[in-house]
C-alpha cells in the first residue's frame, strides 16, 4: 500500500533545520524560497536604519526563540545572548540560519558575555546596508557553485576519450 501526504511548507525556513534540502534534487524548491530571502535582505538594505533594526530584531528574536526553544517574549533585545543559554554551537546555528534567510554572510563573532540581540542586529544592519549589490550576487553565486569534479571523474573522461 502506498501512502502520500501533502503539507504547506515554508521551504526557506525548512532548509535551516533540514540539511537534506541543500541537496541538488531540491534546487527547484530552494529557488522558490529565494524571493523571500531576497525580500528580507532588500527590505533591510532599503529601509531606514530604525526600520531595518526593527525588522532584524524581530527576525533575530524569532530565530533565537526557535534555537533555544524559548517563547518569543523571553528574548529581550538587551539581554546578553549567553545569559539566554546561547552557546558556541547555538551561535553557529544562529549564524547559519541568518545567512540562509539573508543570503549574505553574517558578522557573528564568538558568543561572548556582552553580545546582545541589539548589538547583533546593528552589526547585521551595517553589513547588509554597506555591501554593494554586486558583492552580494557574487557571494550568492559562490555559495551555490557545484563542487569541483573529483579526480575519478576526470580519469573517467580521459578513459572515455581514449576509447
Amino acid at each position: 500500500m502506498t501512502c502520500a501526504g501533502l503539507a504547506r511548507m515554508a521551504w526557506g525556513e525548512a532548509g535551516a533545520v533540514l540539511p537534506v534540502l541543500a541537496e541538488p534534487c531540491f534546487e527547484a524548491v530552494r529557488g522558490a524560497a529565494m524571493p523571500a530571502m531576497e525580500d528580507l535582505r532588500a527590505r533591510v538594505r532599503d529601509a531606514s536604519l530604525d526600520e531595518a533594526l526593527d525588522l532584524l530584531r524581530a527576525t533575530l528574536a524569532a530565530e533565537l526563540a526557535r534555537i533555544l526553544r524559548l517563547p518569543g517574549s523571553a528574548v529581550a533585545a538587551e539581554a546578553p545572548l549567553a545569559s539566554l543559554g546561547l552557546d558556541s554551537l547555538g551561535g553557529m546555528e544562529l549564524r547559519a540560519a541568518l545567512e540562509a534567510r539573508l543570503g549574505t554572510p553574517v558578522p557573528l563573532a564568538a558568543v561572548s558575555e556582552t553580545l546582545t540581540l541589539e548589538r547583533l542586529a546593528r552589526r547585521i544592519a551595517e553589513a547588509v546596508r554597506a555591501a554593494p549589490a554586486e558583492a552580494e550576487a557574487a557571494a550568492l553565486l559562490a555559495a551555490h557553485e557545484p563542487p569541483p569534479a573529483s579526480g575519478n571523474d576526470a580519469a573517467d573522461d580521459t578513459m572515455g576519450a581514449a576509447a
